[in-house]
């Protein structure tokens, strides 16, 4: 749904009068606004609604160290699904995580540094290619030659 349609949803919700439909929404809406300003004087014990844990947060911290994309806390929801993956998109996916990855970011630095040696003339459109094109693989093939070392 729109944002907006949702909202719609949770005004609807409120209705208690229905010979008032406006007057029994804003009286609603009133006592949800005073109720969330006082929730800030409750007592530190009190947690008040504005701070309640998001939805699929299962409040425990990963065992393991991950990559900063990959820390987001939750659970998932819902049935699992199995879907494969094709070549193409598993390439677009990796590229993705990488460029989004703030561990990642001295390696594109650096390999953005090389195509502008090989090539000085590159243009930054042809960079952002390059990079789409050919970045996973060559971080793959950087990383393991510096494994082996």
């Amino acid at each position: 749904m729109y944002p907006f349609e949702r909202f719609l949803y949770t005004l609807k919700q409120k209705v208690g009068n229905k010979a008032w439909v406006e007057a029994s929404i804003c009286e609603a809406y009133i006592a949800e606004e005073t109720s969330m300003f006082c929730s800030h004087y409750f007592e530190t014990g009190v947690p008040p609604r504005i701070t309640r844990p998001i939805r699929n947060d299962d409040g425990g911290k990963p065992d393991l160290p991950t990559i900063s994309i990959f820390n987001h806390r939750g659970r998932p929801f819902g049935g699992c699904k199995s879907r494969f993956l094709g070549d193409e998109d598993v390439k677009v996916a990796t590229t993705f995580i990488l460029m989004n990855c703030d561990e990642v970011q001295p390696y594109m630095n650096l390999f953005v540094q090389t195509l502008q040696e090989d090539n000085p003339q590159i243009t930054g459109h042809e960079i952002e290619a390059q990079i789409n094109d050919r970045f996973a693989s060559w971080f793959k093939d950087h990383i393991s030659s510096k494994s082996y070392e």
